[in-house]
């Protein structure tokens, strides 16, 4: 089959186990021309909204099944232990307008940085 240029993920990884990520990943790998270019969105672990997570969990009102929240590095070593050199890496606050947790977000990065989001480019080897 042909090999593509470009490869999305869009906050899909953090629903696969542990186990299987690095199959997941090392198939984006194989469908990848060489050069070819990967966007990862994934959660972040260091944000506000792993909390609010942690508070559903809690109670019972986590509705999003499965969901492993990862750190920048963490997901940089997924990906590099996958075959894929990392270009570019930022994390960025949640745009969910005017809703607490998206305000606070917001405000939590504007000053640590640390921010829903991880938006990782990277290119096959």
């Amino acid at each position: 089959y042909d090999k593509i240029g470009c490869c999305i993920s869009c906050c899909v990884l953090e629903h696969i186990d542990e186990f299987r990520v690095d199959y997941v990943v090392q198939n984006m790998h194989n469908v990848l021309i060489v050069q070819g270019k990967l966007l990862v969105v994934y959660s972040n672990t260091n944000s506000i909204f792993h909390i609010q997570k942690s508070i559903a969990e809690y109670n019972n009102k986590w509705i999003y099944g499965y969901t492993k929240n990862l750190t920048p590095n963490e997901v940089i070593l997924v990906l590099e232990r996958n075959g894929f050199i990392v270009e570019k890496c930022k994390v960025v606050p949640c745009d969910g307008g005017r809703r607490f947790w998206s305000i606070l977000d917001k405000l939590i990065y504007f000053f640590t940085n640390r921010g829903r989001y991880i938006f990782i480019i990277a290119t096959k080897t």
